[in-house]
């Protein structure tokens, strides 16, 4: 049987509920043991299936997208990219440049993403930069109201 990979999310008091890929069974468990750890765990199931388990321990779902879009930095604008949103979360995003950037940490910046929605809804959001390597950059949304579009796209 092949082992498969599931990801189970950890909550404010260190519980997650793992799925059982074979059968659906769910178990809640303490992932206090499991914080920090990179890898992931064999578990196995009362159906006798086993199968590796990632413990994610952010605080909100993360969503793998690939999504285009741009950023603008300045006001008045200094500097406009191309960008591909590889994952979005209620908090932020991370991105890759299409070209040369300036772009450094604590920067607030604008980006506009093309959602990949049935309507193409347009997301334009003003972002503090918190991390860059290379082309990739991680970006924290300022406005802690996430609007209704993004919300809606977000959800499971």
């Amino acid at each position: 049987m092949a082992i498969v990979t599931a990801k189970a999310y950890v909550d404010e008091n260190n519980m997650a509920t793992v799925v059982c890929a074979s059968c659906g069974r769910k178990r809640t468990v303490d992932a206090t043991r499991f914080r920090g750890c990179t890898r992931g765990v064999r578990i196995k199931c009362t159906c006798s299936a086993t199968f590796i388990v990632l413990f994610e321990n952010r605080r909100y779902y993360r969503k793998n997208v690939k999504l285009k879009g741009e950023y603008f930095k300045g006001n008045p604008i200094r500097e406009i990219g191309e960008i591909v949103v590889y994952d979005v979360s209620r908090t932020g995003i991370q991105f890759i440049t299409r070209g040369k950037h300036d772009l450094r940490i604590d920067d607030i910046i604008k980006v506009t993403i093309v959602l990949d929605d049935r309507a193409g809804s347009v997301i334009s959001q003003n972002v503090v930069v918190r991390r860059v390597k290379g082309a990739a950059v991680g970006a924290q949304f300022c406005d802690a109201n996430l609007c209704k579009t993004l919300a809606f796209y977000l959800m499971p």
